[in-house]
């Protein structure tokens, strides 16, 4: 958590900057792509075993990094994109999606990590018939 955190804090004011002077698309882009490649590269290293732990903190740095470009880049957008009154439900929406993924997001995937051991466990437990 903290290899993703610290470099969001690091550069969250840097990144709220150029997400204001910079076309906020263009941005989000950039950033969507790097957070793309870190992510392959992270499953890539786990499906192979080749994961280490200092790999994973400097990937997770790098994904921190460019969240905090895509974040200031996403709230600059949304006036542009959403009426003026319409603006305080859109910010609510979002705010409640992204929480609700955050929190549902790290479950599900516990639940896909563990049922497949639950699954065959569950058959080799299993009598087997004559």
């Amino acid at each position: 958590m903290a290899a993703g955190t610290v470099p969001f804090a690091a550069f969250a004011l840097l990144a709220g900057v150029w997400g204001d002077r910079l076309p906020r698309q263009k941005v989000m882009l950039a950033s969507d792509l790097v957070r793309f490649a870190v992510q392959l590269v992270v499953g890539l290293l786990l499906l192979t075993q080749n994961a280490e732990i200092w790999m994973l903190a400097a990937l997770a740095a790098v994904y921190g990094t460019a969240d905090a470009f895509f974040q200031p880049a996403l709230s600059g957008l949304m006036p542009q994109v959403v009426s003026p009154p319409r603006l305080l439900q859109a910010n609510a929406l979002r705010g409640l999606t992204m929480s609700t993924g955050l929190m549902l997001g790290p479950a599900l995937a516990g639940v896909l990590v563990a049922w497949p051991g639950q699954v065959r466990r569950s058959w080799s437990t299993r009598p087997r018939s004559r």
